[in-house]
Order: structure tokens, then sequence, then C-alpha cells
């Protein structure tokens, strides 16, 4: 773990699969036509990834059951191939893959976006501008609206459960409109299932009419106690004619609080860091003092002696 990552208490990140040339095959090239992946390749011994180490590792817990998020060492010889598909020229280097691509063309590098700034903030703006309106199944709902951390809410997140085969068109118009701000998602429900009496529980709260919306909205202190909690919002039934204002009533809330929650600083590892590297240096000006006097002495020594 680097110096900054210790000090910050994050490494790469749990969410985050460290990637070789086999597991590259199997994670990336074969993952489901559907999934994308964020890659990112970075070195050891270059210092903006080491900087950026904690950071994508916060990347990674914000797209738990979003997409998969990997990395990659561009040094060993077996990855020489992986790098130059991808025509990695420097460090750190982001690309978001769309489903389907495996190193070609449809690659989205991260540094056609706003001047190159990687910050979480600005990667998972991007991110939202590339990414559609994901198409998941009532097994993948879990991992999308489970999140640990209530500062995990950004970008917000919003849930489409509808019957299959039907049009939402004010709903198509808000993903078409603000996708760039928020991840859209959505699952089909057959026309059976419905008749046979669906119903399914997400987060706590029994969904039994669609179309039902889900919204992550933000962050709230609603107990008063100084503790932020993740706001879930569900509209069930008729909502979709009042949607836009729906979203303009919201759009306040959803405005990242990603900045100020970036990793601070953990000041006890900081100054246990920070006393390992003051001692070590004094050690060595004390000792290159020592040695530089003795050798002083002991040409005084010589040459009183040859005197004599």
């Amino acid at each position: 773990m680097s110096l900054y990552g210790m000090a910050l208490g994050l490494d790469k990140g749990e969410h985050v699969t460290e990637l070789d040339h086999l597991t590259f095959q199997d994670l990336v090239e074969q993952r489901l036509p559907n999934k994308y992946y964020l890659l990112e390749f970075y070195s050891p011994i270059c210092g903006a990834c080491k900087k950026f180490t904690p950071e994508y590792a916060l990347i990674g817990q914000y797209l738990r059951g979003v997409m998969e998020v990997g990395r990659m060492n561009i040094h060993p010889e077996e990855h020489k191939e992986i790098v130059s598909k991808f025509g990695v020229t420097g460090v750190p280097h982001v690309v978001l893959l769309p489903p389907g691509a495996t190193g070609d063309s449809q690659v989205v590098p991260f540094e056609h976006f706003e001047g190159n700034v990687r910050t979480p903030i600005s990667i998972l703006k991007w991110i939202c501008g590339f990414v559609e309106k994901l198409k998941l199944s009532e097994a993948d709902i879990e991992d999308y609206l489970s999140l640990s951390d209530p500062a995990e809410v950004y970008p917000p997140r919003f849930l489409l459960i509808k019957e299959s085969d039907t049009e939402m068109e004010l709903y198509e118009a808000l993903v078409a409109t603000k996708g760039s701000e928020a991840l859209f998602a959505e699952v089909e429900i057959s026309k059976e299932r419905l008749e046979g009496g669906w119903k399914m529980e997400v987060n706590g709260k029994m969904i039994s009419q669609l179309p039902a919306l889900v919204v992550l909205k933000g962050l709230h202190d609603e107990g008063g106690d100084g503790k932020e909690k993740v706001r879930f919002v569900y509209l069930e039934g008729n909502w979709l004619a009042g949607l836009q204002q729906f979203w303009d009533n919201i759009e306040k809330d959803i405005t990242t609080t990603l900045e100020h929650r970036r990793p601070k600083l953990d000041l006890k590892l900081f100054t246990i860091a920070f006393f390992i590297m003051a001692s070590s240096v004094l050690f060595i000006l004390y000792y290159f003092n020592i040695n530089h006097f003795g050798k002083n002495i002991s040409e005084f020594t010589w040459g009183n002696s040859k005197a004599d």
C-alpha cells in the first residue's frame, strides 16, 4: 500500500479487481454482452497512479451493482499486448468499455472528457454521460440499490419496474435529458407473472403496482442526529404525468456531495507515517554528521602526528 493510500486508509479497494492477462480474458473479454466495464491501466512506480489509487477505489464502491471495475499493471511482459491493444501511452489511463467492446474503437478513454481532470466526481459524470439505460433482472436489483455507505448515493440511481413490452415515453424523455446526471435502470415483469399476483420487496418496501419507480434521492439527516442516510422514494401507479415536476423538486437533493466526502485524511495514520519519515531523515542526517566529524578528527590527528 502506498503511503498516500495508507494515510487515507484505502488501497485499491475491495470493489476493484486486479487483472492479469488470464483474468482479463475471463472477466473483461468474456463478460455478459450487456455489461459495461471500467478499466484503469497503471504503473506501481508512477506517482500520479499512487495518488489516484484510493480515488479509483472510491469509484469502484460507487459503481457496485452498475458495472465491474478493474485495473491492470502495464509492466508485466504478458500484459504488453493488452496495453498496446488499448493504445495506452501514459498512466493512469482510464477507459470505459461499452457492452461488447474488448479493446477497439468502441472503447472510450477518459482523456476525452473535461480536460482530463481525474477526480471521482468527473469520472462518474463522464460514466453517466456514456452509460445508457441499464437492463436489469430481478436478481440484479439488490446489488443496484444496496449501498453500504450513504455517501455512495452519487450518482443518484433510478429504477423503473414495469410490465414487459410497455412504452414509457415520459420516462424515456427523462433518461434522454438527464442521463448525464444520474444512472437509470429498468426491470421488466411479464404479464403472466403480474396476473399471478406478483409482488416484490425493494429495500423493505413492498411493490405491487406497476409501473413503479424507485429513486435513491440524496442524503438527509432524517433523525436529527447528524447522521445522514440515503432517502429512497417510491412512486407507484399514476406518477408519470408529474415526472418532470418530480425531477425538478429533487434536483437540488441529488446535487452531489462527493467532493467534500472524498476520503478524509486519517490523522492518526498520517501522524505515524510523518513520524517515521521524520525519524528516518533525522537518523540519516545524524549518521552523516557523525561520520563526517569522525573523518575530520582522523585527518587532524594524522596531520599532527606527521608533523611531529
